[in-house]
């Protein structure tokens, strides 16, 4: 059985290469469709036996991935047995992908370029570790060169620090999940002041949609499903703020978006497109050195 099968569109590899390699570089075993749909037929089969036994289907959304239905339909069927793991690997419109996939957010990892303590790829191989079932965020330890070369004792030092910090952060993230859910936070940013509010969701599952008979239903209300929540997580308490936003294109040498003379400071921001709403959680993310992201 293989770790991961790795789920892409062709065109798309030169992109997905140094992430195939960084995940082999920890050991992990991978399953790559070289030939798309186009194999023969002990290809295709090989194919359809990784795609339904590997542990984790690591889907690459793109453009071009939803452009193909082969890579829909590996997609969905990861997604069926809860072994989906998504990353946006290229920029694409909220509407691009299938309806049914809409709902499930990416890791974003489109201007990842090897970074160990990029939030896309720490989220992204938190979300593998849950289902290879070994923890794939620790530093690895520097390899060591029996030469006279020295240098060691100061790389030991970086690592000591990174595991350091990335120890505060999970105690910090695990301390706030164990309060009751509802409760509010703020992570605090790295230049100074704190970011939004933050409420605890906790894990769990709920009745998604309404049953075909209920008065009034529309198409769009359903299916009715299940949905499991496997790990808590935290919600905006309330809309990005104008003082907020302001502060974050203040800080990237951004524009600030026109108020139409609505007023600044508390109300929420308006005029940003989604494009801007992904930059701001990158930089929210750098910040309060935590994953943000868009609900959806």
């Amino acid at each position: 059985m293989v770790d991961i099968f790795i789920s892409h569109a062709r065109g798309d590899l030169p992109r997905v290469q140094p992430i195939i390699e960084a995940l082999e570089a920890l050991g992990l075993t991978l399953f790559i469709n070289l030939d798309g749909a186009d194999g023969d037929a002990a290809s295709v089969a090989q194919t359809d036996a990784a795609l339904r036994s590997a542990k984790a289907v690591l889907c690459f959304w793109s453009p071009r991935y939803f452009f193909f239905g082969w890579c829909v339909t590996e997609c969905r069927a990861a997604l069926g047995r809860d072994a989906m793991v998504a990353v946006r690997l290229r920029a694409y419109e909220p509407s691009t992908p299938p309806e049914d996939l809409r709902g499930h957010a990416p890791f974003d990892l489109a201007d990842w370029a090897g970074e160990a303590d990029h939030w896309g790829w720490r989220a992204t191989l938190a979300a593998l570790s849950e289902r290879v079932g070994r923890d794939l965020t620790a530093p690895a330890a520097p390899a060591r060169d029996a030469g006279p070369l020295g240098g060691f004792a100061a790389i030991d030092t970086v690592f000591d620090q990174e595991r350091s910090r990335m120890a505060s952060a999970a105690e910090r993230v695990a301390k706030i999940f164990a309060e009751a859910p509802g409760h509010i936070f703020r992570d605090p940013l790295k230049d100074g002041g704190e970011g939004p509010a933050l409420c605890v969701i906790p894990a769990g599952r709920f009745q998604m949609g309404s049953p075909e008979d209920e008065p009034g239903r529309s198409p769009s209300d359903g299916p009715l499903r299940q949905v499991i929540l496997r790990q808590p997580f935290a919600l905006g308490r309330l809309a990005v703020t104008f003082e907020e936003y302001d502060a974050f294109c203040a800080a990237t040498g951004r524009a600030p978006p026109p108020d139409c003379g609505w007023g600044r400071g508390k109300r929420p921001v308006i005029n940003v497109s989604w494009a801007d709403a992904q930059a701001y959680c990158a930089w929210l993310g750098k910040q309060a050195q935590a994953p943000y992201r868009l609900p959806s």
